[in-house]
């Protein structure tokens, strides 16, 4: 235990959290800078390669994220004014065709419906065979009691909603292409939207180019036929009927490319074989991610030195937790009875990709795999130490609360053995897990996270108390049991400021929809309950969790924010002190 140290440990994170190394992103020109960085230190260290060929590589593909080509364009006339919009601005290509082109008038067509089980067809009346279809995102106003298209009996919205139901619809009706416009009351800019890349879909081969295009913009088409946009959505909305027309003033032409690349990647694994004649064909696995999200969310900014996300804490202190972990074993007097394989996983940024690519292609049979210890962010933490997953085998709770007393550490334990990390794919294949970390801060996912904000002190003792309770489990007589503990103990990558509710990942339309509600945080006192579909806050749209959190940030303890929820098809305003 005296051979993991501060000076070591900092000297791994400094190397992987370095500018040279373009925040590690896995498909990114320094991610394989870092893979070899751990390679090297697996062989110092006399661990076995278990790959293919004698590597210490485990290489598998990953698709990078879908990007703009060059060829991206859409130009208007209208009446006799030539326009050329802007990319990101005017309008922005979604991610659903590789590429294609169309050239002609453009025809509104409502909400792009065709429901004959309600009498509603939003393409009656009209053709747009070869045309440019023009349609509304969502659906007629449901809030209404004799809405067409409330949302079902989950207080999911109507099928109609979808942006693939809408576009699927477009070409039946033999459109060359559609634009989705956001007309609602809080409609979102296309540059809200807009990151450096396509909106994103999914790919659906066979399809027709697909376009959001601005509000302001397309108000200004109406105007120039003779028509309000705003009064014909609302009218609609009342009516609850179609109202579909050419708009005879305007042409577009207009072309797509989207670029799909892929990239092979890999995991690093070592082997420490056990002392035991027996217990050595068992395998405990103590692994950590070590890609980063190179330059963040907006492509923009890549190549700018001032935007690399060096991810110090994550996850380069997890890394060089393993490190060291890996060099403590190896140099120990007396090496552990059973076998310890050391991992550090790639792509789990992009989803526990590489964590996934192993439990389904292991290089040691998992029925051999005791247990998984993932460190993950642990070199930050003024709150000190969560240990997760302490409900996935009976003794873990008293063996973990045991090695924390011996450290300065707060340690706190967690039951579930889900989290947004990789001790969730060796879970999923009901395997004992613990899941190191030392909690979320300010500079997650920013380009502040660098290695002088690392707390020496802290991921020492979090590294040396992960050293102890391998050895007990590498040692132990009979292997842990595993008992299932689903909880999610662990939002990385929630904001400090909490509304207090747990949301649907399956709601397909607009909102977030709230399956559990915490009574004593905002959301729970404000008014908020199961089965609401959150539409806006503050507002602004909310669709997702990163929605959520972006909001957040902005805010502070004891602000008033409004929420307007959906409540059985009805729009209802509650006020949330946060």
């Amino acid at each position: 235990m005296d051979s993991i140290t501060t000076e070591e440990l900092m000297k791994h994170i400094q190397f992987l959290a370095d500018d040279k190394l373009m925040g590690r992103e896995s498909g990114g020109p320094g991610n394989p800078e870092a893979t070899k960085y751990v390679a090297e230190q697996f062989s110092k260290y006399g661990l076995k390669p278990v790959g293919k060929d004698g590597s210490y590589l485990q290489p598998f593909e990953i698709g990078l994220n879908p990007e703009l080509g060059k060829k991206c364009r859409m130009v208007v006339r209208v009446k006799a004014e030539r326009r050329v919009l802007k990319l990101g601005e005017d309008y922005l290509p979604m991610d659903n065709i590789n590429q294609g082109e169309a050239f002609g008038k453009v025809v509104f067509v409502g909400y792009g419906i065709t429901a004959p089980d309600v009498g509603y067809d939003d393409y009656q009346g009209v053709n747009v065979t070869n045309r440019i279809a023009l349609i509304l995102r969502r659906t007629p106003d449901t809030s209404r009691d004799d809405s067409k298209f409330k949302n079902n009996s989950k207080g999911r919205p109507s099928l109609h909603a979808l942006f693939t139901t809408k576009l699927a619809n477009a070409k039946a009706h033999g459109a060359g292409a559609a634009l989705i416009l956001d007309a609602g009351a809080e409609h979102k800019s296309v540059k809200e939207m807009f990151d450096g890349g396509p909106f994103k879909i999914r790919e659906q081969k066979g399809s027709i180019p697909f376009m959001w295009v601005r509000y302001g913009m397309v108000r200004e088409w109406f105007t120039t036929a003779g028509k309000d946009l705003k009064d014909v959505v609302k009218a609609m909305d009342v009516g609850q009927q179609p109202d579909s027309f050419q708009l005879p003033t305007i042409l577009a032409t207009l072309r797509v490319e989207i670029e799909r690349q892929k990239a092979t990647v890999n995991n690093v694994i070592g082997l420490l074989e056990g002392s035991d004649p027996k217990l050595k064909n068992e395998y405990l696995v103590i692994g950590g991610h070590h890609d980063h999200v190179g330059y963040g969310r907006d492509r923009r900014k890549k190549g700018d030195e001032d935007f690399i996300h060096n991810g110090a804490d994550d996850n380069a202190s997890g890394t060089s937790a393993v490190l060291e972990l890996a060099q403590a074993f190896a140099f120990a007097k007396e090496r552990p009875k059973r076998s310890i394989l050391f991992m550090t996983f790639n792509a789990e940024e992009r989803g526990l990709l590489g964590s996934r690519y192993y439990v389904n292609k292991p290089l040691i049979p998992l029925t051999n795999t005791i247990a998984m210890i993932n460190l993950d962010m642990v070199g930050r933490g003024a709150s000190g130490l969560d240990v997760g997953g302490v409900g996935t085998s009976p003794g873990f709770p008293e063996m973990v609360k045991r090695a924390g007393m011996k450290t300065d550490l707060k340690v706190s334990l967690t039951y579930g053995g889900k989290a947004p990390s990789d001790n969730t794919s060796f879970y999923n294949k009901n395997m004992p897990v613990l899941f190191f970390y030392t909690g979320k801060h300010d500079d997650y996912h920013k380009p502040t996270d660098d290695w002088e904000k690392i707390d020496k002190g802290e991921i020492q003792q979090v590294t040396r108390m992960a050293y102890d309770i391998a050895t007990q489990l590498a040692n132990a007589p009979v292997r842990p049991k595993f008992t299932k503990a689903d909880g999610n103990p662990v939002q990385r990558g929630r904001p400090r400021l909490l509304l207090g509710i747990q949301i649907d990942p399956e709601h397909g339309g607009d909102g977030v929809r709230v399956l559990n509600v915490s009574a004593e945080l905002p959301a729970g006192k404000g008014g908020i309950a199961k089965g609401d579909v959150v539409l806006t806050l503050d507002g602004k749209a909310v669709n997702n969790v990163a929605d959520i959190g972006r909001l957040l940030s902005t805010k502070k303890n004891g602000n008033k924010i409004k929420a307007v929820i959906d409540r059985g098809g009805k729009k209802v305003e509650k006020e949330l002190t946060l």
